[in-house]
């Protein structure tokens, strides 16, 4: 099989991981093998976001130190930028996802989309963000979406919406 220069080659798991500790690397192989016990994903993750939600003391710690340590760099722009000049050094660009989605009212629709344009304008200032993640739930609502989705028509407000 010939591989196009400067192609990823996922097989390559030195080069990928290069970045991560030993520490690290044994923490995210158990962190997946947990992700890999479905009873435990849907019990676990219904469970982390009522404690989220009801405020208990130690859901945030646990959410920071587990899932959200592998897949976030950041709860802000600012706050993900060593994150983000740490992979560079390893020649790993990064991906802004805001992690709002399914929201309702035009006043979380209206935050949802400043905090894209804010994503965005951050991305422009660095060579290391070629793109941002945009979830389009997150600046509509469901069922209009679904209406487009399945060329339903639409009322002249949902137009307006």
């Amino acid at each position: 099989m010939e591989i196009r220069k400067n192609a990823v080659d996922f097989s390559d798991t030195q080069t990928a991981f290069s970045n991560k500790s030993d520490k690290e690397l044994k923490k995210t192989a158990w962190l997946f093998k947990m992700m890999n016990n479905p009873s435990l994903v849907k019990w676990g993750s219904s469970l982390a976001v009522k404690a989220v939600q009801w405020n208990l003391p130690f859901a945030e710690t646990v959410v920071r130190n587990t899932v959200f340590h592998q897949f976030c760099g950041g709860r802000t722009l600012l706050e993900s930028s060593p994150t983000i000049e740490h992979l560079a050094e390893y020649n790993t660009k990064t991906i802004l996802d805001y992690g709002v989605e399914a929201k309702s009212g035009e006043l979380s629709f209206n935050g949802v989309m400043n905090e894209n344009l804010l994503a965005i304008d951050f991305a422009s200032r660095s060579r290391h963000i070629p793109f941002i993640c945009i979830k389009i739930t997150g600046l509509a609502r469901f069922a209009l979406l679904e209406k487009i989705q399945n060329s339903a028509p639409l009322t002249h407000d949902e137009q307006q919406e």
